[in-house]
């Protein structure tokens, strides 16, 4: 017999009589007809609420709560702080270029004097050469570029490692920094502009010093080029050049005539020794090629540039002091050599670490063989006790 709830569903809604006419009593047959027939399917929402349908819903997407569904593919905690780290970094690095070149070529072709006219303005012993640096600033955003394609583009695990624990926001901060330098510049704020390279030349080193776990490769040639080159392009000209110069106008050292060429020589040698020596050993502890090519680069800048008294005039023009002039030279020998032989001496200790290291491999080989026969030789003799007990057992 049919159950309570399907009889509900299937019998007919009743309708009261009319109250004029009297009360009509159905047949007998057809009563025990209508209440043997089977009730048809009908559908309500109590029964599909109880009953749900097989099919999948129409629409499905990862941990839906109306829909159910369990995704089939789970992504870690650490692969999503990377890939928003990626996303981060592929908004905000183009964006801070697009700045800095922008910022650069308007204070450099369109206002006057731009950056490159108030270099002659303010001639100093370390006023680099005009045109070899404009070269120099190009080959830099040319190559961050570069930088951004692969920052796109990116697919392996360790070049997105690079991006995000190498270098991560701070090459962004880097380019505003330059930015806001060549403003100050312009407007020949030029105590302001020194704080701008002094953080940015913090914010350089930080990046190089975090680059040293994902060290360049010449298996990976597009990271070594566009990665580790950008940061060493701009370690070069930040640390080498950039912040020694501005402080050199900053303090007023400028040679306003001939009297004053000799009178902040020193200062100038001890400014270019230093920060070439502190490179030559950074050079040599992490093998910086590129690093090594950019400094005698810029380098050259310093020997092919001269100090003019009247800028109007070529003729005008200071030689170089004696003793800054062979200090250049001695930079300029002192990267290739330094670069040469630091990397002698690490194949030449590696070679030396091999050899001195293999018998402590053998040793170590036959050590680990002894442990192993003697677990085996114990787990025979425990099986042995054990086939002993139960033959004395039984």
């Amino acid at each position: 017999m049919p159950s309570d709830e399907e009889a509900q569903i299937s019998t007919p809604p009743h309708t009261p009589p009319h109250p004029a006419a009297p009360a009509a009593t159905a047949p007998a047959p057809a009563a025990v007809a209508a209440t043997s027939a089977p009730p048809p399917r009908t559908s309500t929402p109590t029964l599909a609420s109880h009953h749900p349908s097989t099919e999948p819903p129409s629409h499905s997407h990862p941990s839906c709560p109306s829909c159910g569904e369990v995704p089939g593919e789970y992504v870690s905690l650490a692969e999503y702080r990377r890939t928003m780290s990626i996303v981060r970094l592929q908004v905000s690095v183009p964006i801070s270029i697009l700045v800095s070149l922008g910022t650069m070529l308007i204070c450099g072709a369109v206002i006057d004097p731009g950056l490159r006219g108030i270099n002659v303005l303010y001639p100093t012993l370390l006023t680099p050469n005009g045109m070899l640096l404009s070269v120099y600033w190009g080959a830099v955003y040319a190559i961050q570029v570069g930088f951004c394609l692969l920052l796109i583009f990116a697919q392996s695990d360790d070049t997105k490692d690079t991006f995000v624990h190498g270098v991560g926001m701070k090459i962004a901060v880097s380019n505003w920094l330059i930015a806001g330098w060549a403003v100050c510049w312009t407007l020949r704020m030029f105590k302001t502009a020194e704080i701008c390279v002094f953080i940015n030349v913090i914010t350089v080193v930080w990046m190089n010093i975090t680059l040293l776990k994902y060290p360049a490769s010449i298996m990976h040639p597009l990271r070594a080029i566009f990665i580790h080159g950008t940061t060493s392009l701009l370690l070069a000209i930040l640390f080498n050049l950039t912040w020694a110069h501005n402080g050199f106008v900053a303090l007023k050292w400028v040679i306003k005539d001939e009297d004053l060429l000799h009178k902040w020589t020193w200062q100038a040698v001890g400014c270019v020794l230093g920060t070439n020596l502190i490179s030559v050993f950074w050079e040599i502890g992490a093998r910086q090629y590129l690093l090594a090519v950019a400094n005698e680069y810029l380098l050259f800048t310093l020997l092919f540039a001269s100090v003019r008294i009247t800028p109007s005039l070529p003729e005008s023009a200071l030689p170089k002091p004696v003793p800054l002039l062979v200090t250049i030279i001695v930079c300029l020998v002192l990267h290739p050599i330094a670069l040469v032989g630091g990397n002698a001496y690490a194949i030449h200790q590696g070679r030396r670490e091999g050899q001195i290291r293999l018998p402590d491999d053998d040793e170590e080989d036959r050590q680990r063989e002894a442990e192993i026969e003697a677990e085996v030789q114990a787990r025979i003799n425990a099986r042995a006790r054990e086939r002993q007990q139960g033959h004395t057992q039984h």
